[in-house]
């Protein structure tokens, strides 16, 4: 018996079936591919986003405060809020007639103190505020930094002046964020972008001595936290 061979229709029809399988699995390896690429996507977006809900926990728990003493005037209110950082202890001091009239601290505060910018001198008892170039002239004297007040900014070390022992020197620091709803990004006091594809940015109370921070993405995510209030000497 004579083998019978394979017709010109059997063998389109078997080239068909083997590019339609093929195209099919290629296909479900590219649809594979992009699912791995939006879920590494979204997870270093969720991770990105915790970082900077956890770094604006941190400030907002500083939020009215230099060092142990409550800055005079409101922290802000929602996401609006001013405090103090980089404290340095304060080496010696200098009282003219009653008055603070200069002090010293190690030489890399500095660093943080560019013309321009306002100092805290900050105890647990009060905190002033200064201008650096203005009100405060900084002189390097080899390890140490020397402030010198002007004599119209000298704060009094009578009676219910600046403990020495808890003296600090802080920057204050003014934070601010709103969500530009046109472009869905997070912005800072000075306009930069912080976060991008954000819909909303909330702080709201949480219950007795905590606030809530809620971040919601444009997809819909949301991620929250609970800052504590803290609670420093009056």
């Amino acid at each position: 018996m004579i083998p019978r061979g394979i017709t010109v229709l059997e063998s389109v029809l078997a080239m068909s079936l083997g590019l339609l399988l093929t195209w099919a699995g290629m296909r479900a390896y590219a649809l594979s591919q992009a699912s791995l690429r939006q879920a590494a996507e979204r997870a270093g977006r969720v991770q990105e986003a915790s970082q900077l809900l956890w770094r604006l926990a941190q400030e907002r728990r500083g939020a009215g405060f230099a060092g142990c003493a409550r800055l005079r005037s409101p922290p802000g209110q929602g996401l609006d809020w001013r405090y103090g950082v980089g404290a340095h202890p304060v080496r010696s001091v200098r009282v003219e007639y009653g008055r603070l009239a200069a002090l010293s601290v190690d030489a890399g505060a500095a660093d943080s103190l560019p013309p321009g910018s306002t100092a805290l001198i900050a105890s647990c008892t009060r905190v002033d505020a200064v201008v650096v170039g203005q009100e405060l002239l900084l002189t390097r004297r080899g390890g140490s930094l020397r402030l010198e007040l002007l004599p119209d900014v000298r704060p009094a070390q009578d009676e219910g002046g600046h403990p020495v022992t808890s003296l600090e020197l802080h920057r204050l620091e003014t934070r601010r964020y709103r969500v530009d709803a046109s472009r869905r990004d997070l912005l800072d006091q000075r306009g930069e972008r912080v976060l991008d594809r954000v819909a909303a940015l909330t702080l709201t109370p949480a219950g007795a001595g905590l606030d809530r921070l809620r971040l919601t993405l444009d997809d819909g995510m949301e991620l929250g936290l609970d800052v504590a209030r803290l609670v420093r000497a009056p």
